[in-house]
């Protein structure tokens, strides 16, 4: 049962506004042009209408937003259903909004919205910066990875010996197998996302595979980013399995992705030792357990 939402804000202009929930996709769709100007606000300028909608149709159903006086967006958060998780992100708030709460309204939101039969289950957020984490502390979260973003200029460049105990399979993906492997490292069903990756025009994808068994040990999808270049994600599997995927979903040309690890973790150090750099190293994924979850939980922690 959804929650109906009558939370008031008090913003910076001294105006009141409704946090106002986006209960449908066609919902966040009407928002998308106030959005790309919300994230343009917010130093998001990367952030167009074709980002939006492939939020919407890859995970985003719902959300909430609050709108100021002149009817532009001062904030926004969006939430991605999950069978036994519930994720929640793409928390923007506009600098002229920023001191309020605004960001601690939106997130009470979104929790409160959970469903009943959902409530055990963790709530994932999908990045913190820096300015947004102590926020997220105080309300629950810890830091469970880094994510570190890297880019390299050539990717037919690249160097770095090719395991021989790896082939890969660069010809039409199934998602089925790729979700499989998704869902082993991430714990989460995001088969829906992975298929809308890839629908996109000029989508590449590939399974990596153990020689000897023939068992997937990795597998990788690329689209066109805006540049033209490569955009990588999911990179997915065994560090071995790494650089062989990278050149099947990126042959030649720029290319950037996005590793959950820190530069001195395994993939991150294949990588840049391939001649990948690091563009990024500050967000890092986040977790809240409820009440009643176990601290061992695979994909949580907390805070004592």
């Amino acid at each position: 049962m959804r929650v109906r939402l009558t939370l008031a804000v008090a913003m910076a202009s001294s105006v009141t506004a409704l946090v106002k929930p986006l209960a449908t996709r066609a919902a966040v769709l009407a928002q998308v042009p106030k959005l790309v100007d919300l994230a343009a606000a917010c130093g998001w300028d990367f952030y167009g209408p074709d980002e939006w909608t492939f939020l919407a149709d890859a995970a985003c159903d719902s959300g909430w937003v609050v709108e100021g006086d002149d009817g532009k967006l001062l904030g926004c958060l969006f939430r991605a259903d999950y069978e036994r998780a519930n994720g929640l992100g793409m928390m923007l708030v506009s600098p002229a909004a920023r001191g309020q709460g605004l960001g601690k309204k939106l997130m009470n939101a979104g929790l409160g919205a959970v469903p009943a039969d959902r409530k055990a289950c963790p709530v994932i957020l999908g990045v913190a910066t820096d300015m947004g984490r102590p926020m997220y502390e105080k309300m629950g979260y810890g830091v469970t990875n880094q994510i570190t973003s890297l880019r390299v200029a050539d990717a037919s460049k690249l160097k770095g010996t090719m395991s021989a105990d790896v082939e890969v399979d660069g010809c039409c993906a199934s998602v089925d197998a790729i979700a499989a492997i998704d869902q082993t490292a991430t714990g989460l069903d995001r088969k829906r996302a992975l298929q809308t990756l890839l629908d996109k025009d000029g989508a590449l994808s590939a399974i990596a595979r153990d020689k000897a068994s023939g068992e997937v040990v990795g597998a990788a999808i690329s689209i066109v980013g805006r540049d033209g270049g490569r955009v990588i994600g999911p990179l997915l599997g065994s560090h071995e399995a790494a650089l062989p995927l990278v050149h099947a979903v990126a042959p030649e040309g720029t290319a950037t992705l996005k590793a959950i690890g820190a530069p001195a973790d395994i993939l991150v150090e294949t990588l840049t030792s391939a001649g990948f750099e690091v563009a990024v190293e500050c967000p890092s994924a986040a977790t809240r357990c409820p009440e009643n979850a176990s601290s061992t939980s695979r994909s949580c922690t907390r805070r004592s």
